[in-house]
């Protein structure tokens, strides 16, 4: 929103095609469902960018911002279901739970934000740190196993 808006708008499309754009690759190293949940992660957030949001707080929810609203869910969805999908690939003890304790800490955030309206920014960002901090982990460790390892 704003003069400015285009940016993150840009940030927003360019940002979940790259997502979408990894999860091919993830299909191919780690699993095929894990691959179509980050695609799906992807793809909700380029959504989330061409359908801008309403300003905060409104009393009338416009077209586009239940739209990003809706894809926004979906993306956060995968990506907590591509949480519990990938603990099992290459299960080290460690990898194994910082992915069951994202998966279970992003909702948990969110929980919280709805309640805490005058804090719910900071913690609706702690819930994309979370989680977009594992994805990069995810695909960090994907980068990283040997061709012959891959699935």
């Amino acid at each position: 929103m704003g003069s400015g808006g285009w940016l993150q708008i840009l940030n927003f499309v360019v940002s979940g095609l790259l997502i979408a754009a990894s999860s091919v690759a993830i299909s191919q190293t780690v699993n095929r469902w894990t691959g179509v949940l980050v695609g799906f992660v992807g793809a909700g957030l380029a959504l989330s960018g061409v359908f801008v949001t309403d300003p905060v707080p409104t009393d009338h929810m416009t077209w586009h911002g239940t739209i990003h609203n809706a894809t926004g869910t979906i993306s956060s969805v995968a990506l907590i279901a591509a949480c519990f999908m990938a603990a099992r690939w290459q299960a080290t003890s460690r990898w194994r739970w910082y992915s069951v304790l994202v998966g279970i800490a992003m909702p948990l955030t969110f929980v919280v934000a709805l309640g805490a309206t005058e804090s719910l920014g900071i913690w609706q960002r702690l819930t994309n740190v979370l989680g977009w901090t594992w994805l990069i982990a995810l695909e960090v460790r994907a980068m990283r196993t040997p061709m012959t390892s891959r699935a």
